[in-house]
């Protein structure tokens, strides 16, 4: 079993270390194989209690490492890999002193001559240059009981940080023993950045920014959340994370890394095809686990956060069984005007129909609810403020592939090629394996609509709300989970068919009826898809047509 320094270590973002506000039992915990997002074994499962921040003693060679504890696990089928287009610091948000984040964890105290490593002083030039993560959160080597390595990614010709996700096993204070998983982002740094550390020059190098992204966006979009949702809702809806830290694994070489959790993916797939689990508790808690998603999803909009790569593989199910959103590097943050906007509206439609309610307080809340409906379905249209610039191809919406089309008709125009031609190129690639099912409809749409080249072009640049470039918004979300639960449906189905006896035809028939259900999410445009409101309706069907004698 490889040590923590064999695989670069973990770091988990202070952001939210203070979360543990209790989870409905919706699901049942993640099956054996899988981490847990608050999987601990302790006393009476109470939740541990973190130390505070220890300092390593530099050893050789130094290590620096950092911790978060939330879901992350790379796609295995090599289309569902995200692919990141942009690698720059670009959150769209700026805090107000009202959201400054507070430091949740002692810093450790500024590196000094005397101990002048590269490592402390990459440390403290992230904590004075980027204050929102917080101070880190350092884990002594013999704390690590067991680690190992789950996949490996990046680092090639494409740019961007090597990325290492594997699986630890902690020791706490008291005796407890925390299951968590870790991502790390290595960075090769030039000799002169490297030498800029050696003498203590407190500055964190432009090449390593890259590998603060994800944990800043995170920081980001915790602090949006819990603005707009408060704090209980943000430990509902997210993972709990602790702290970071960085490691040297070789000179020059430096990395920042975190910790996280399960897979809702794995998870589902497990539950629909075990067959220690029978057959109608399958169908209640697969519905669960979609209305849960749906409340994801509601409470994502309802915060101004439009996700690039949301999907079943990045939504991890805790050890309480509640789904909460992860990987958030793809996510764009929605103006604070207009979100503001949009509540005061929402808040006052349900006002009113609330105050001309005659049922009792039940019905109150239901007419509250489907007034202010209206209100953010709209808003689920309006156009994120950054493009998508970290997506997973094979579920990407129409709107995400707007640039990508345009650009290739353009280019073709300059070489003189046909515009029939090169429609038909771009269809050919879209189609190839894995296909890309929203390149295709965006296609099959210029073809449709389109008989010229020039028509195209003026119909690409009217696309989100006039930009001319890919965009998303709050529908994207609704295609991206239909496409990403049809996925997993379709796995499923896969090896439920090679099965003999009447319950598999009855798990089949299930999973087909709700394959359709998730395949009608995926519509063209954002405009002609299925609220919100109406997929909580079929769903709601569904549990009536197969749990109702559960």
């Amino acid at each position: 079993m490889p040590s923590r320094k064999d695989i670069e270590s973990a770091s988990m973002l202070p952001e939210a270390s203070a979360i543990s506000a209790p989870s409905p039992p919706a699901l049942m915990p993640l099956v054996s194989g899988n981490m847990e997002a608050d999987s601990t074994c302790g006393l009476q499962g109470v939740r541990p209690q973190l130390p505070a921040a220890v300092q390593v003693p530099p050893t050789s060679p130094v290590e620096c490492c950092a911790f978060l504890k939330g879901t992350y696990e790379e796609a295995l089928h090599p289309g569902m890999a995200p692919r990141m287009t942009r690698n720059v610091l670009e959150l769209n948000c700026t805090a107000t002193a009202a959201e400054e984040v507070e430091s949740l964890v002692a810093a450790p105290p500024p590196a000094t001559p005397a101990d002048m490593d590269p490592c402390a002083v990459l440390r403290q030039a992230v904590m004075e240059q980027h204050p929102g993560l917080g101070a880190p959160w350092i884990v002594k080597e013999e704390q690590v009981l067991a680690c190992d390595v789950v996949t490996e990614a990046g680092g090639g010709a494409g740019g961007g940080p090597a990325r290492t996700v594997y699986q630890m096993e902690v020791a706490l204070e008291g005796g407890h023993v925390m299951a968590v998983a870790g991502k790390g982002f290595k960075v090769v740094l030039t000799e002169a950045d490297d030498a800029g550390l050696a003498s203590g020059e407190l500055v964190v190098p432009a090449s390593f920014e890259a590998a603060l992204q994800e944990p800043l966006a995170l920081a980001a979009v915790a602090r949006r959340f819990r603005r707009v949702h408060g704090e209980e809702a943000l430990g509902r809806c997210f993972p709990e994370v602790f702290g970071w830290d960085l490691l040297q694994p070789a000179p020059g070489t430096y990395e920042f890394e975190w910790l996280d959790g399960g897979n809702a993916f794995a998870y589902l797939k497990e539950v629909m095809t075990t067959t220690a689990r029978s057959a109608d508790d399958m169908y209640v808690t697969v519905l669960d686990a979609a209305c849960e998603m749906v409340r994801l999803v509601d409470a994502a909009n309802m915060a101004g956060l439009s996700f690039g790569d949301l999907k079943a593989q990045n939504m991890l199910v805790d050890a309480q069984g509640t789904l909460k959103l992860n990987d958030v590097e793809g996510v764009s943050l929605a103006g604070l005007g207009d979100l503001s906007a949009a509540h005061t509206a929402a808040h006052a439609a349900a006002a009113a129909a609330a105050a001309s309610c005659i049922d009792d307080a039940r019905g109150a809340r239901t007419a509250a609810k489907t007034a202010a409906a209206p209100v953010w379905e709209a808003q689920a249209l309006q156009r994120a403020p950054l493009e998508p610039y970290m997506v997973t191809d094979i579920y990407a919406p129409p709107e995400f592939w707007v640039s990508w089309a345009r650009q290739a008709l353009e280019q073709g125009e300059a070489v003189g090629s046909a515009y029939q031609w090169d429609v038909y190129k771009l269809r050919e690639e879209a189609v190839e394996q894995p296909c890309w099912p929203g390149a295709v409809m965006l296609l099959d749409r210029l073809q449709r609509e389109c008989p010229t080249r020039d028509d195209a072009l003026r119909l690409l640049q009217g696309m989100g709300g006039g930009c001319g470039c890919s965009y998303m918004c709050g529908a994207s979300h609704t295609y991206l989970l239909g496409a990403s639960i049809s996925h997993l449906l379709v796995v499923v189905a896969a090896e439920l068919s090679q099965r003999q006896g009447e319950e598999s035809e009855q798990r089949l028939a299930f999973v087909s009826e709700l394959h359709g259900v998730m395949a009608r999410l995926m519509t063209g445009e954002p405009a002609s898809r299925p609220s919100l409101r109406v997929l909580r309706r079929w769903l709601a069907e569904l549990r009536a047509d197969w749990c109702s004698f559960c």
